[in-house]
C-alpha cells in the first residue's frame, strides 16, 4: 500500500507492506502541484518543482520527466491547485493537465486548459499538446485535470470539493470526461445531480465497468448491459464514492449513517456476479482494492484516518498503518473511476 501524511513542507509518501512494515519513504515537497502524485504499476510518481520523479518499490527515486511549460495568466495558487497528471498503465507515457487561464485570474473571463503527453524519461521540450479546451465547456466546466489512466482511457476531472465543500465524503475529483489518447477525443460523461453521480458513455469497453450513482441506486454498466443495485443501508444520510475491483467482480461503496460528525461510516461490498451484498462493515469507508480482491479501508475518511485491510471475506479489519491510504502499486482500474 501507499500512504500519505501531511508535513510542514509537503506530503510524505510511504510504501507499507500488508504486515505494516515500511519498505520506503519519500517526501513530496509540493512542487508545481502539491496534490499531484500518482500511484502506478511499479512506482509512485510525484512532482518536485517542475521535475517528475518516480519512487520505486525499493525506495529509489529517479527523474522520469518534466512538466511542460506553457504561457499562462494563472496565479501561482491556481497553478498549484489545477495542475494534474497521470501515467499510462504500461508506464511509458505521462499526461499533464495544465491551466492556461482561469476566470478572474488577471482579468481572464473564462477557463482555458490543455492536455499534454510526454514519454517517460523525456523532457518538457519533447512534450506534445494533445488537446486544447479554450472554451471552458468541453468537460462541463472548470479546467481539464487527468487523474486516472485505465483500460477505458484517461479520466479527466474538474476540481470537486465534495457535497457543498463540507460533508462526510471529500471527493478528490469528479470524472467529467474520458480522453482517448489515440483519437484525441474527449467524451463528457458527467451529469449534475445532488449526489455526484455520473452518466456512463453510450458504450463501455469489454471487461470494463462504469457506475452511475443516484439518490438511492447504482447503475452498473458493462458492455453486456446495465444493472441497477439499491444502495444500503436505506436509512443512510449520504453515500460516498464507488470503486470496482480489478477483475470487475466486486463493487464497494461507503454509506454514512446519522448526522455529520456524530454518525458512522459503513462499507458495503456487492458481488456483481450475483448483484448481492456480501459484506457490511461498520466504522469504515472503502479506499481501494488489492490485486487479489481484498479491500483496503479507512476508519475516518473525512478527517484522514488509518489504513486497514479486510480479509478475503471482507471482514476482520487489521490495521496496517496510522496514515491514510492513497493507492496500491500494481492496481490499475478496469472501470471508469467516479472519484
Amino acid at each position: 500500500m501507499v500512504t500519505a501524511t501531511a508535513t510542514v513542507s509537503g506530503v510524505r509518501l510511504t510504501l507499507v507492506g500488508e504486515n505494516g512494515s515500511i519498505a520506503a519513504t519519500v517526501d513530496d515537497p509540493l512542487g508545481v502541484d502539491g496534490y499531484a502524485y500518482y500511484v502506478g504499476t511499479d512506482d509512485v510518481y510525484f512532482i518536485d518543482g517542475t521535475t517528475v520523479k518516480a519512487f520505486g518499490r525499493s525506495g529509489t527515486v529517479s527523474v522520469v520527466g518534466q512538466v511542460p511549460q506553457v504561457k499562462t495568466t494563472v496565479t501561482a495558487s491556481d497553478v498549484q491547485q489545477y495542475t494534474a497528471f497521470a501515467v499510462s498503465p504500461d508506464q511509458t507515457t505521462l499526461v499533464f493537465g495544465l491551466p492556461v487561464a482561469m476566470t478572474f485570474d488577471n482579468g481572464a473571463t473564462n477557463d482555458h486548459s490543455q492536455l499534454w503527453t510526454e514519454p517517460t524519461g523525456g523532457t518538457a521540450e519533447g512534450a506534445t499538446r494533445v488537446y486544447d479546451d479554450a472554451n471552458n465547456i468541453d468537460n462541463g466546466g472548470e479546467v481539464l485535470m487527468p487523474f486516472a489512466w485505465s483500460t477505458t482511457g484517461i479520466s479527466v476531472s474538474e476540481w470537486c470539493k465534495g457535497i457543498g465543500g463540507v460533508g462526510p465524503f471529500e471527493f478528490t475529483g469528479c470524472a467529467g470526461a474520458t480522453f482517448d489518447p489515440t483519437t484525441r477525443v474527449l467524451t463528457q460523461i458527467q451529469v449534475n445531480d445532488n449526489w455526484g453521480g455520473y452518466l456512463c458513455p453510450a458504450k463501455v469497453a469489454p471487461g470494463s465497468v462504469c457506475v452511475s450513482q443516484g439518490d438511492s441506486t447504482l447503475n452498473v454498466m458493462r458492455s453486456s448491459g446495465t444493472e441497477t443495485i439499491a444502495l444500503q443501508p436505506a436509512n443512510a444520510t449520504n453515500y460516498g464514492p464507488v470503486s470496482v475491483s480489478g477483475d470487475g467482480r466486486y463493487l464497494a461503496y461507503a454509506a454514512y449513517v446519522g448526522e455529520f460528525a456524530s454518525g458512522y461510516y459503513v462499507t458495503e461490498v456487492v458481488d456483481l456476479s450475483t448483484k448481492t451484498s456480501v459484506s457490511s462493515v461498520r466504522g469504515f469507508a472503502p479506499e481501494g482494492w488489492l490485486p487479489d480482491d481484498r479491500l483496503v479501508v479507512s476508519d475516518n475518511l473525512y478527517q484522514g484516518g488509518a489504513t486497514w485491510l479486510l480479509s478475503s471475506q471482507f471482514t476482520k479489519p487489521i490495521k496496517i498503518s496510522p496514515a491514510l491510504p492513497v493507492g496500491a502499486l500494481g492496481v490499475l482500474p478496469v472501470h471508469i473511476p467516479v472519484a
